[in-house]
C-alpha cells in the first residue's frame, strides 16, 4: 500500500479557507463560522502530521486515517475553489456598471440557489473532518515539524571480500589523494551520488587501504548525516583522533584541541553523509582544519551536488552504477550464499530480477539478500513480475537509501517530486510543462514575495541538485515564427520512479497501466495516456495529460469539476463538453 502523502495538500486548503474575499462573502453568505472551523482544525492537524505521516511505515490504522482525512482535504478543497470563484465573480460585478451587473446576475443562476447548496456541502465536509479530528486524536499523534528517520550511523570498516566492482573508482580515488602536485594545505574531495549508488562503502575502501594508511596520520572518520553542528562535528573529529578523548564542550577549548591534532600534520578526515548545504557553517569547520599539513585531505561523501559545490576545491569525483556483470555477480553472492551450487532454473530468473534494480549497489544487494530466503521457482518468479513498490516485505528495504533523500525534503517538494509517477519511466519530461503542473495543482506555497513559476524553477533546481532528477539536458528549439528558445528536459531514474509511485499508489496513473485502472478509477488525482480515455470515467481528475490521442466526453456525463490542468497536445478532441473556471 502506498504512503499516504498529506502534508503539502493542507497548507493549500487552509490558504483558500482564509482567502480574503471569501472571507468577506463569506459574512453575507453565513459560512463564516464554518471557514474558521475548517481553518482552525487543518492547523491543528498539520502541527502533528509529520508524526502521522512518519508512523504510518509501521501502523495501518494511521495509514488508512490518513488516507480518509486525505480524501475530505480534496473534498474541501473543491468545495472552497467553487465558493472562491464564485466569490471573485460576485466581487467583479460590484466594479462593473450596473447594467451589466444585472445581466451578469440572471446569467449566473440564482445566488440563493447557490448558497444553499455550497453551504450545505460545506457544512457536511466540515462535520466529516471534525470526526476524523476526534478518530486521529486516539492516536496520540504529538508535534513533530519536521518528520525524521534513524540513520544508521556509518563507520570505516569495510569488508572487502563484499565489495564487487569498485576496483578502478578505488584506484582512481587513491591517485587523487596522492597526487604530489595537488599538494595544497587542505584540499577537499568530494564524492557525490545518489542514494544506494555506493559512495560510503566507496569511502571505507579508500580508508583502508595500505597506501594510503602510510601516506597520512591522522585518519579521522566521522558520519554527519542530519545535523551540520560545527561544535559536534569538532568535537567528533578530536574524539576520533588516535589516543585522543575531548572532555571539552566550549568552542574556545575545542578550537585549541582540534588544532592540536591536526597542525602541521598530514591529515585524512572523512566527512561521510554530508547534507549541509549553508556555506558560512562549511567555512567556519573549514577554518578550523586549515592549520593541516601539506597533502592533507578532508574526503566528503554527499547526495547533493549544492553541497558538492560549497564543498569541494578538488573535482567532484561521481562513480558509475555497477556495470551489469558486477551486479550479477553481487547479487548471486548474497543470493547463492550456503549453496553448493546455482540452480540453472533460478539463475534467468535473478538475472532479469537484477535488471530491475536499476545496478544500484544498495538495490542489488538488498533483493539478493531477499532471495537468499526464497528456493522455489514461483518465490522467484513472484518478485520477477512485480514491481519493487510492490514488494511488502523488501520494499521499504529496496527503496531505503532513496527514501532517506526524500525524507529530508520539504512538504511541497514531496508534493512536486511524487507528482511525477504520472510519468512512464524513463520519460523526458519538460521543466517547463512541469512547473505549470505543479502550480495548476497548487504545489508551489505562495509567500507573496516571488512569483510562483521562479519558485517552480527552485523546485526544479532543488530536486535536480539532490539527484531526484537526472540527464539534464538544455537544447535549441523552433519556436512559432521561426524564433529560437531554449528547452530543458530531465529524467528520472527507474528507483527515483519507483520511489514516486510507491510515494503516490493509484492517485497517479500512466499510460503503461491499462489494466489497473478500471477499479480504482475513482482513486485517480492525476492520469497520462496516449490511449483513448472517458474523462467521465474519472470523476476525481485534477490533471489530463492526453497526448496524440483521443479524448471524450459526452454530453450527459458529469463535469470535471475537480479539473486544474488539461494538456491535449495533438489530440483530437470529439464530443467534449468541459466547463473550465478562469
Amino acid at each position: 500500500m502506498a504512503d499516504v502523502l498529506f502534508s503539502a495538500l493542507l497548507p493549500v486548503v487552509m490558504e483558500k479557507a482564509t482567502d480574503h474575499v471569501l472571507q468577506q462573502f463569506g459574512m453575507m453568505w453565513g459560512i463564516h463560522e464554518k471557514l474558521e472551523k475548517l481553518e482552525r482544525m487543518l492547523s491543528a492537524i498539520l502541527d502533528r502530521l509529520g508524526d502521522a505521516e512518519e508512523r504510518q511505515v509501521k501502523e495501518a490504522g494511521v495509514k488508512s486515517w490518513l488516507a480518509a482525512l486525505k480524501n475530505a482535504a480534496y473534498e474541501a478543497d473543491d468545495i472552497l475553489d467553487d465558493f472562491n470563484v464564485e466569490a471573485k465573480r460576485r466581487k467583479a460585478e460590484i466594479q462593473i456598471d450596473m447594467t451589466k451587473k444585472v445581466r451578469s446576475f440572471f446569467s449566473l443562476g440564482n445566488p440563493v440557489s447557490f448558497r444553499l447548496k455550497m453551504g450545505r456541502e460545506l457544512h457536511a465536509i466540515v462535520e466529516k473532518i471534525e470526526k476524523l479530528v476526534d478518530e486521529g486524536n486516539k492516536f496520540g499523534f504529538t508535534v513533530k515539524t519536521q518528520p525524521q528517520k534513524d540513520r544508521p550511523q556509518t563507520h570505516s570498516y569495510v569488508d572487502e571480500s563484499e565489495v564487487i566492482g569498485r576496483e578502478e573508482d578505488k584506484a582512481k580515488i587513491v591517485e587523487l589523494l596522492l597526487d604530489h602536485d595537488n599538494n595544497r594545505n587542505v584540499a577537499v574531495l568530494p564524492i557525490v551520488g545518489m542514494g544506494g549508488l555506493g559512495k560510503t562503502t566507496l569511502a571505507q575502501l579508500i580508508y583502508k587501504d595500505q597506501r594510503v594508511e602510510k601516506h597520512f596520520e591522522p585518519r579521522i572518520w566521522v558520519c554527519v548525516s542530519d545535523e551540520f553542528d560545527v561544535a559536534k562535528l569538532a568535537k567528533a573529529i578530536i574524539d576520533s583522533a588516535p589516543g585522543v578523548e575531548c572532555k571539552q564542550s566550549d568552542m574556545d577549548s575545542l578550537q585549541r584541541s582540534l588544532r592540536e591534532v591536526v597542525s602541521g600534520k598530514r591529515y585524512l578526515v572523512v566527512l561521510d553523509d554530508i547534507w549541509n548545504e549553508d556555506q558560512a557553517k562549511w567555512n567556519e569547520l573549514k577554518t578550523l582544519l586549515a592549520t593541516g599539513g601539506e597533502g592533507s585531505r578532508i574526503v566528503v561523501t554527499t547526495r547533493s551536488e549544492r553541497a558538492s559545490s560549497i564543498m569541494g576545491t578538488l573535482s567532484p569525483y561521481r562513480p558509475e552504477c555497477l556495470t551489469e556483470d558486477d551486479s550479477w555477480a553481487l547479487f548471486k553472492k548474497k543470493a547463492f550464499e550456503g549453496r553448493a551450487e546455482e540452480p540453472k532454473n533460478l539463475v534467468n530468473i535473478g538475472k532479469e530480477i537484477v535488471k530491475k534494480c536499476g545496478r544500484l549497489p544498495l538495490a542489488v544487494k538488498t533483493l539478493g539478500g531477499l532471495m537468499q530466503s526464497k528456493g522455489q521457482e514461483r518465490e522467484w518468479l513472484s518478485v520477477r513480475d512485480s514491481e519493487i513498490w510492490d514488494l511488502q516485505d523488501g520494499e521499504d528495504r529496496i527503496l531505503a537509501a532513496l527514501r532517506l533523500s526524500y525524507s529530508q525534503l520539504s512538504s511541497h517538494l514531496k508534493q512536486c517530486f511524487g507528482f511525477c509517477a504520472i510519468f512512464p519511466k524513463d520519460y523526458e519530461m519538460e521543466k517547463d510543462l512541469l512547473i505549470q503542473l505543479w502550480m495548476a495543482n497548487g504545489f508551489i506555497p505562495s509567500d507573496g514575495r516571488k512569483e510562483l513559476e521562479d519558485k517552480g524553477h527552485e523546485i526544479f533546481n532543488e530536486l535536480a541538485w539532490r539527484s531526484f532528477f537526472q540527464d539534464i539536458r538544455e537544447t535549441e528549439e523552433n519556436a512559432l515564427y521561426g524564433r529560437l528558445y531554449y528547452k530543458t528536459t530531465c529524467k528520472m531514474h527507474d528507483l527515483m520512479h519507483d520511489l514516486a509511485r510507491s510515494i503516490m499508489g493509484n492517485e497517479c496513473l500512466g499510460m503503461e497501466d491499462p489494466a489497473r485502472w478500471e477499479d480504482i478509477s475513482t482513486k485517480a488525482r492525476h492520469l497520462f495516456t496516449f490511449r483513448k480515455v472517458q474523462l467521465n470515467n474519472y470523476p476525481n481528475i485534477r490533471t489530463l495529460l492526453c497526448s496524440g490521442f483521443s479524448a471524450s466526453m459526452p454530453a450527459d456525463s458529469l463535469k470535471p469539476k475537480s479539473l486544474r490542468a488539461l494538456d491535449l497536445c495533438y489530440t483530437p478532441i470529439h464530443d467534449c463538453l468541459l466547463q473550465l473556471h478562469i
